[in-house]
């Protein structure tokens, strides 16, 4: 999600500017929104889902589930980053920096393997599932195609890697983080789903 594209929420609602919304390492229209809590990416996804043009569309906005963001970023095939097998560069993904974030899609041989960029690299982006350490041992057999983990805490799944990282971290790679932090590491995605669902 892009500044300029938060912006709108934040002009219609009055909501909480993020941190660091003004800092110039992160603050140009087309950079990632960082210091958003999870609660924060939360209200924007309800917010986008109740304008005119959503609503006719047929679909409702939110955080992809770990699951979702996981195949978006490795595919069919099961890679080991969203590009392929083949380790990271600067082409690839924004890591290793030290003056912020870069323009959302400055690395297009980072594409994914469905088109998605910035999957790695730039932020740790939000999921909507609440984080277990062993939500995928304590699954089982089970078979499911998109769960949602819940958990009773305020501990909330990051996927992707940051800016400020010497090393991008593989796609099946998974973080736990109080849903309250905003920090200049934490940015977000969204979804469309059937609003039926």
């Amino acid at each position: 999600m892009t500044n300029a594209q938060y912006g709108k929420f934040l002009a219609a609602t009055g909501h909480k500017e993020p941190g660091y919304w003004r800092d110039r390492g992160f603050s140009h229209e087309e950079q990632p929104v960082v210091g958003v809590s999870w609660g924060d990416a939360m209200q924007f996804c309800a917010w986008l889902s109740e304008q005119p043009e959503v609503i006719a569309s047929g679909v409702k906005v939110t955080l992809p589930s770990e699951a979702q963001w996981e195949f978006a970023a490795r595919g069919t095939d099961g890679r080991r980053y969203p590009w392929g097998n083949e380790p990271a560069d600067a082409t690839r993904a924004m890591y290793g920096r030290k003056d912020g974030t870069a323009k959302v899609g400055s690395c297009p041989a980072g594409r994914g393997p469905f088109g998605h960029l910035d999957l790695a690299g730039n932020v740790w982006q939000w999921c909507r599932d609440g984080f277990k350490s062993d939500e995928y041992r304590s699954r089982g057999r089970e078979e499911s195609v998109d769960p949602v983990g819940q958990s009773g805490d305020h501990l909330r799944v990051l996927r992707g890697s940051p800016w400020r990282l010497d090393e991008v971290w593989a796609a099946a790679g998974r973080l736990g983080y109080g849903s309250y932090r905003r920090l200049a590491l934490l940015g977000f995605r969204v979804v469309s789903e059937p609003a039926s669902r």
